[in-house]
């Protein structure tokens, strides 16, 4: 008689969790850590970053309570994958200045902006009132980086202006990366024939 197979211990699960900011966010939790190169595709995701020379990987992790996704050292390669080079044989640009990331692509279970950066903004308990003059004294910049899978056109980037304010208040660039990108067409004379994605 075959043995029956043992079930696959679950890796990670969804819990719901409240936001300090207001409403309510499904949260994928995970009970191992997931290997870094593994993520679910999501058509929208966040990432908050601190960059700089000065920017300390153990000083920010705790001021927030929470390690980074991704610690980046200045001088060290560009490429997520630590290739020095490329497959023809170009060399990968360098890390100008330290940087400290936080990543709502793999706990966040949302294909809509907001709910990521909802998430950030509650993980790091911001806004916090000695932040502003922290990065400010040390000449590190703060943004929040964001992904917007935009294929068929029809979504929109717009966050809740509560969010926006937290942001702006904080000193921290809002900046969305949005695939793929609307741009015009024009004749020599500048005149607009169509819209295009690329």
């Amino acid at each position: 008689m075959p043995r029956s197979k043992k079930p696959k211990k679950p890796v990670a699960h969804i819990e719901t969790t409240p936001l300090g900011i207001g409403g309510k966010l499904r949260v994928v939790v995970f009970d191992e850590p997931p290997p870094r190169d593994v993520g679910p595709l999501r058509k929208a995701h966040a990432a908050f970053q601190l960059w700089g020379d000065a920017v300390e990987q153990q000083f920010w992790t705790d001021y927030f309570g929470c390690p980074p996704t991704e610690f980046y050292v200045k001088g060290t390669t560009c490429d997520p994958m630590g290739r020095e080079f490329t497959p023809e044989g170009k060399p990968f640009g360098r890390r100008k200045s330290n940087g400290w990331e936080l990543s709502s692509k793999l706990p966040v279970d949302s294909d809509e902006l907001g709910a990521h950066v909802a998430y950030l903004i509650d993980k790091l308990g911001l806004p916090r009132p000695d932040f502003q003059q922290l990065i400010r004294d040390r000449s590190i910049s703060a943004r929040m980086f964001c992904f917007l899978d935009n294929t068929n056109g029809d979504r929109s980037s717009e966050i809740d202006e509560k969010l926006l304010k937290v942001l702006q208040i904080s000193q921290i660039e809002f900046d969305v990366d949005e695939y793929p990108q609307e741009v015009w067409i024009v004749n020599k004379d500048r005149k607009k024939l169509y819209k295009a994605w690329i």
